[in-house]
């Protein structure tokens, strides 16, 4: 009897191990083309917007072959092709991420706060250990996507319609909806960290890193507990719209509008560490999500993502996006010897 036991348990771990490597190849094969063609369509944007500039195009119609070239490029090309590839588009999954919410309105508006407090957190140390890391305070903030975007009134309207529009539904589509869901057979722990990992690498930035992994943790576990993707992207929403408009409205003549803002987040964030504590102190339950998967240890888990080719490629790719997009200089080589 204990024979055929063990024999059961073995063919249990076997079938997981060669389901993981399954979804590992479809996780793989999403992200690389989602990156991959991230990376694509900004050395042409990088091109194209040189040509135009040196023809003498205005620095309106630049901004909005920009966002073409890029956010759309990025969401309405290379985003249904990585769903596509994670098989979302199959027996109902698309629309079962569309599900009503198993979340309440109070525990969303809790987890607003909070999610935007954790986010900002770790954005603040990770900014202190890069200046500390390069000495220069305005290298750091030079190298901040957020606040480097296009100013004036349709460069703001652009980065409203980029990165509180279109980033929070197709980002969340693919690595909340997509990922999550493919991944979640093996454990909700394991797909939100891997999904979250996944998110920050994807950014391409080494300044946006960091708090996009931890952000991606946040919306992981609101995805796992509400069972919607709506949540998660108005989570999504709220916060970059706090950020890209203190972004936009930041300048030296706006300084008592700026402090006001200022103040309101300051009382956001206030919120979110006190509703931290409380979770923490008397709703630690909560912050379980179940499904541990213990046929397979993390060990085994993590060496059957890793050793998939197409997760290898998948990395290939994002190290040779972040160089490219980090490294001074690099990109704009890069682009002069294409358009040659």
């Amino acid at each position: 009897m204990e024979d055929i036991l063990l024999s059961g348990q073995g063919t249990d771990k076997e079938q997981k191990r060669f389901e993981l490597a399954q979804a590992a190849a479809r996780v793989g094969t999403a992200v690389s083309i989602w990156v991959g063609l991230r990376l694509i369509f900004l050395l042409i944007d990088v091109i194209v917007t040189k040509r135009l500039q040196a023809a003498g195009i205005s620095d309106s119609m630049l901004q909005i072959v920009d966002l073409a070239l890029s956010a759309v490029g990025v969401y309405f090309v290379a985003t249904p092709i990585a769903l596509w590839a994670l098989g979302m588009f199959k027996e109902g999954r698309f629309k079962a991420l569309f599900a009503k919410s198993r979340m309440s309105g109070k525990e969303f508006a809790a987890a607003v706060p909070m999610g935007y407090t954790v986010t900002i957190g770790v954005n603040l140390i990770a900014t202190v250990v890069m200046i500390v890391a390069s000495g220069s305070l305005q290298q750091v903030l030079n190298s901040n996507p957020i606040l480097n975007m296009p100013k004036g009134t349709l460069g703001i309207a652009l980065n409203y319609v980029w990165a509180v529009l279109a980033a929070p539904i197709f980002e969340e589509l693919l690595f909340r909806g997509g990922l999550v869901s493919t991944l979640k057979p093996f454990g909700n722990w394991f797909a939100v960290l891997v999904s979250a990992v996944l998110f920050g690498f994807a950014h391409g930035s080494v300044a946006q890193m960091l708090y996009a992994t931890a952000l991606g943790i946040v919306l992981g576990m609101v995805f796992i507990k509400s069972g919607s993707v709506i949540p998660c992207m108005l989570m999504h929403l709220i916060i970059n719209f706090l950020g890209i408009t203190i972004s936009s409205l930041y300048s030296p003549e706006r300084l008592g509008l700026v402090a006001i803002i200022g103040l309101l987040v300051m009382a956001v964030l206030i919120a979110g560490i006190v509703l931290i504590i409380v979770t923490l102190v008397n709703y630690r339950h909560k912050l379980s999500l179940g499904n541990g998967c213990t046929i397979l240890t993390r060990g085994e888990k993590l060496s059957g993502l890793f050793k998939s080719a197409p997760v290898i490629l998948m990395l290939l790719l994002t190290v040779i996006f972040l160089v490219l997009v980090t490294v001074p200089g690099l990109l704009q080589n890069v682009t002069s010897l294409i358009a040659k």
